[in-house]
C-alpha cells in the first residue's frame, strides 16, 4: 500500500511541474563529472575587448586588467591593428599639469615625422602613448612592467631604467644645447612629481609612499622617450663618462688625486668639457687645462658661451689666455663681449 502512495505521489509532482532534472539530474560542471552538453547551457565567454579592433576610454576604465596585460599588438608601422583611444582624460598625456614635460619630452627626442623617419616613429608614438594611458588608468601595473624589463636585461639592457637615465645625463654633455634642455627637463620633472603623487593619491587612495613610488616609474616613461634609443655597445662607455663628469663635479683635492693618479688624454677633455659646461670654480677649469695635452677652441666656446657673465672675461684671461696664442686670445675675449 505504500509503495502505491509514493508512486502516486511522484505522479502528482510531475503532473504540477516538477523540474525533470529532479527525477534524471544533469551535471554541468566538469569537476563533478561527466557534463551533459546537450541539456547544459554553453558558458559565456569572457570578455574580449581586443575582438572589435577597438578600444575606448570606457573599456580602459571598465576591465584594466583585461587591457593593460603588457601584450596588447599595436602594430610595427604606420597602422596599428588595434585602434586605441589615445585621448581618454584618465590617461598621463591629458593631466594639465604634466603638459609642459610632454612638450620638452617631444623636443628632447626630436624625433623626424613623414618620410625622414620612417614608418617605426608612428610605432614608437603608439607605445609610448598607450603607456601613459596605463599609467592613469592603471598604475599599480608600471612595477610589472619594469619587472619584465629586468627580466629581459641581458639581452636588451637598453630598457633599463638606470642605463636610460644615465644615457640621458651623457647626452646633456655633449653640447651647450643638450646641457641646457637637460638642464630645463629635470627641472620641470622636479616640479611634476610631486604634482603625480597628488593625483595618485587622490584617484587611487595610495598611500604617499607608494604613490610616490608609482610617480616614478611613471616618470621613467617620459624620460625614456626623451632619451630615445641607444646602442647597448655604448654603455660601458656612458659609465666612463659619467665618471669624469662626477670627477669634475667633486672637490679639488679629488680631482688633483685623480689626476696624479694617471687619467688618460680622453678622460681630461672630457673632464673638463663637463667642467665647463657646470662653470666649476676657476681653479677645477685650469688645473684640467695645465693637464690638458691641447685645448680645442669648440670646448672653449661652450664655457664662454655658457658663462654668460663677467667670470667669462675672468677665465678668459687667467687660464684659457696662458693656453692660447695672441690671436686666439682676442678671438676668446671678442666672444665674451659679445655674451655678456
Amino acid at each position: 500500500m505504500s509503495r502505491v502512495v509514493v508512486a502516486l505521489g511522484l505522479l502528482a509532482l510531475l503532473a504540477v511541474g516538477f523540474p525533470a532534472e529532479a527525477a534524471d539530474p544533469v551535471n554541468c560542471n566538469p569537476e563533478k563529472g561527466m557534463v551533459d552538453l546537450d541539456r547544459c547551457t554553453p558558458p559565456k565567454p569572457a570578455y574580449d575587448p581586443f575582438a572589435d579592433k577597438k578600444v575606448t576610454c570606457w573599456e580602459m576604465k571598465r576591465y584594466p586588467d583585461l587591457i593593460f596585460t603588457g601584450s596588447i599588438d599595436l602594430g610595427t608601422g604606420g597602422i596599428s591593428p588595434i585602434d586605441v583611444d589615445y585621448s581618454c582624460k584618465e590617461g598621463l598625456a591629458a593631466l594639465p599639469f604634466l603638459q609642459k614635460l610632454g612638450t620638452l619630452t617631444e623636443i628632447v627626442r626630436s624625433e623626424p615625422s613623414g618620410m625622414c623617419g620612417g614608418s617605426i616613429v608612428h610605432m614608437h608614438w603608439r607605445h609610448y602613448q598607450f603607456a601613459l594611458l596605463e599609467a592613469g588608468f592603471a598604475p599599480s601595473k608600471l612595477p610589472v612592467r619594469q619587472a619584465e624589463a629586468q627580466q629581459l636585461a641581458n639581452l636588451y639592457p637598453q630598457a633599463i631604467d638606470s642605463n636610460v637615465r644615465e644615457y640621458f645625463e651623457r647626452w646633456s654633455y655633449e653640447s651647450l644645447y643638450n646641457f641646457e634642455l637637460y638642464q630645463a627637463y629635470t627641472a620641470e620633472v622636479a616640479i611634476a612629481t610631486p604634482l603625480l603623487a597628488q593625483h595618485y593619491q587622490r584617484v587611487f587612495r595610495y598611500s604617499k609612499d607608494r604613490a610616490l613610488e608609482l610617480t616614478r616609474r611613471a616618470m621613467a616613461i617620459y624620460v625614456d622617450r626623451a632619451a630615445g634609443t641607444f646602442p647597448a655597445a655604448s654603455i660601458d662607455e656612458t659609465r666612463r663618462i659619467l665618471d669624469m663628469a662626477r670627477l669634475a663635479k667633486g672637490s679639488l683635492a679629488e680631482l688633483q688625486a685623480a689626476l696624479d693618479g694617471g687619467l688618460g688624454e680622453e678622460d681630461i677633455q672630457t673632464a673638463l668639457s663637463v667642467a665647463l659646461l657646470l662653470q666649476r670654480p676657476a681653479a677645477h677649469i685650469a688645473l684640467l687645462a695645465g693637464r690638458a695635452a691641447s685645448l680645442d677652441y669648440g670646448r672653449i666656446c661652450i664655457v664662454l658661451r655658457a658663462s654668460r657673465s663677467r667670470k667669462c672675461s675672468v677665465l678668459a684671461r687667467s687660464w684659457v689666455g696662458r693656453q692660447l696664442s695672441k690671436r686666439l686670445r682676442q678671438d676668446v675675449s671678442f666672444l665674451c663681449d659679445r655674451i655678456q
